[in-house]
């Protein structure tokens, strides 16, 4: 299995998230060894194309970046429109944002950082730590990681 693992890394066409779990179930099948698995991964990570799902971190924040100028570039326009039909538009109210608390399921979204706020049962929480991994509240998760704020 290892091989044909080699094999699509070397043809550039794969889906790099999808292929990282394909090599972490062999590892955790006992199919790789630990040096083999860093070795598939590295491989993957370095050979990985964008066009099929994967750019590098760079990339992704300079699209991003892309994307605000962009936005702010129309809402600039749009105010101008506004404003010559007589219109007026007001700031924003400034406000935080409490997301609700989402379990890390070790694939999709990242774990809660450190400042991190969020809403569980009803509770305001602020992760103490990175990486948090655990529920706000539960038995015994101290204030050490999560700090319950207020009320929601």
């Amino acid at each position: 299995m290892k091989e044909i693992i080699q094999e699509v890394i070397a043809s550039g066409i794969y889906n790099l998230s999808d292929l990282l779990k394909k090599i972490d179930t062999l590892w955790l099948q006992a199919s790789i060894t630990d040096e083999e698995r860093q070795a598939l991964i590295q491989a993957a990570q370095e050979n990985a194309n964008p066009e099929y799902g994967y750019a590098g971190f760079q990339e992704q924040l300079n699209t991003i970046l892309d994307r605000v100028d962009a936005l702010e570039q129309e809402t600039k326009i749009l105010r101008a429109a506004i404003e010559a039909l007589g219109g007026t538009v007001g700031e924003p109210e400034p406000g935080e944002e409490w997301p609700a608390w989402y379990p890390w399921d070790g694939v999709g979204r990242s774990p809660w950082q450190k400042g991190s706020q969020c809403t569980h049962k009803e509770k305001k929480w602020v992760s103490q730590v990175d990486d948090n991994i655990w529920e706000p509240g539960a038995v015994g998760v101290y204030e050490t990681i999560w700090k319950e704020e207020a009320s929601a």
